[in-house]
């Protein structure tokens, strides 16, 4: 599943890891190998790698365009996904965590705990607020599933 990169500091930590997967793909691909793993299991591991790999660049590119302000509507397809969208839409905005803590009057530890939990433990009046305060319009069709 796709992580949403919160910060700079995580951008340089998937920047890192990319390039340790890159090199791992690099030497499961290498030939002749020492170890003598069956091709299959040698298949399964080079392509759970990529997957990973596949992953980290999405989340990258995902955060790049939104830093670089490329990203105007963020589609919600369940209420559950409101917290990545809020995360991103902090970050189409320009806003640091640390920005929008003080347009909220918080510490940015604290709006720091928020994203990283995803705002679990957030009122909903305070979502409404941080969404408020990012100028965020939400306008989803509600459907009652049959």
């Amino acid at each position: 599943g796709d992580r949403v990169i919160e910060n700079e500091r995580q951008y340089h930590v998937t920047k890192k890891r990319i390039a340790q997967f890159e090199a791992s793909l690099a030497s499961l691909g290498a030939t002749p190998r020492p170890d003598p793993v069956p091709p299959r299991l040698h298949q399964a591991m080079q392509d759970s790698v990529a997957s990973q790999l596949a992953d980290l660049r999405h989340e990258m590119a995902e955060y790049e365009a939104l830093k670089a302000r490329q990203v105007s509507t963020l589609e919600l397809h369940s209420l559950s996904e409101l917290p990545d969208l809020l995360i991103k839409a902090r970050i189409a905005r320009g806003y640091t965590q640390a920005d929008l803590a003080k347009r909220l009057h918080l510490k940015p530890q604290q709006l720091q705990r928020y994203e990283a939990t995803r705002y679990h433990s957030v009122s909903f009046r305070r979502l409404l607020e941080i969404a408020r305060a990012l100028d965020v319009e939400l306008s989803e069709t509600v459907r009652l599933t049959p």
